[in-house]
């Protein structure tokens, strides 16, 4: 495995006043943190029919022992507001588009078959094209706040998923569905033309319907309870 990319944080603060809003008391905050992938390649053995798969922009990899979601970036932003004895915090989280893990191996197959083409070193592997639909992104707000009551009691409370942002389903896909403005054999023809002659490319032997991949989603990275409230508390004696 290989894989490089930058992981970053920038800060920020200031009081309103020092802005130029004398008037206004307390301070703001700001708070970025976020990663970049340049790359994530696995190879899992030196044979030449195991091509180097390149998972960033993926939900990979699929691999045992090895954490998926391999996203061009990742973004966590706080943005805060704060008195003496309250504060207010907005938190966004940002997962951009992301294609399917299948999608990163069969490019690993395409890019493997067209090395072996040139001459290169390997084998010649075979696949037939994915229909599954990428990712959409996903952005969740949570909203939180604290108000220290005075030297006794204090008191947290919010909203995770502010908006109810829903997450995106992982399983969405075109299908191969038969066109009945078509003939059966023009469906058939369409069928066979599938792969368009690419080296190693299987055509589909057979129909599919597209599929809305409802309730399938990937709870590791979206957020499948909805908005949701809480709050707390807190008693000093």
């Amino acid at each position: 495995m290989k894989t490089s990319g930058i992981d970053f944080t920038v800060n920020w603060s200031a009081d309103v006043a020092d802005m130029g809003l004398a008037s206004i008391p307390g301070s703001i905050g700001l708070n970025v943190t976020g990663s970049w992938l340049q790359s994530y390649k696995t190879k899992q053995s030196p044979a030449g029919y195991d091509p180097v798969i390149e998972w960033k922009g993926s939900l990979g990899p699929v691999l045992q022992s090895f954490n998926g979601g391999a996203y061009d970036y990742r973004l966590f932003t706080n943005l805060s507001y704060n008195l003496a004895s309250f504060g207010v915090n907005l938190r966004w989280r940002h997962l951009p588009e992301v294609k399917p893990a299948a999608k990163a191996t069969e490019a690993a197959v395409i890019a493997n078959n067209a090395r072996v083409a040139a001459g290169g070193a390997g084998t010649r592997l075979s696949y037939t094209p994915s229909t599954a639909y990428n990712v959409a992104q996903f952005d969740q707000f949570d909203l939180s706040a604290f108000w220290t009551i005075n030297d006794t009691l204090s008191v947290r409370f919010g909203v995770d998923n502010v908006f109810d942002a829903q997450p995106p389903s992982t399983g969405r896909n075109a299908g191969r569905p038969y066109d009945t403005a078509l003939s059966a054999a023009q469906n058939a023809a369409k069928l066979a033309a599938t792969c368009a002659g690419a080296m190693g490319c299987i055509n589909p032997q057979a129909y599919s319907l597209p599929t809305s991949g409802l309730g399938g989603t990937n709870g590791g990275f979206y957020d499948v309870l909805g908005r949701r409230y809480f709050v707390a508390l807190k008693a000093k004696f």
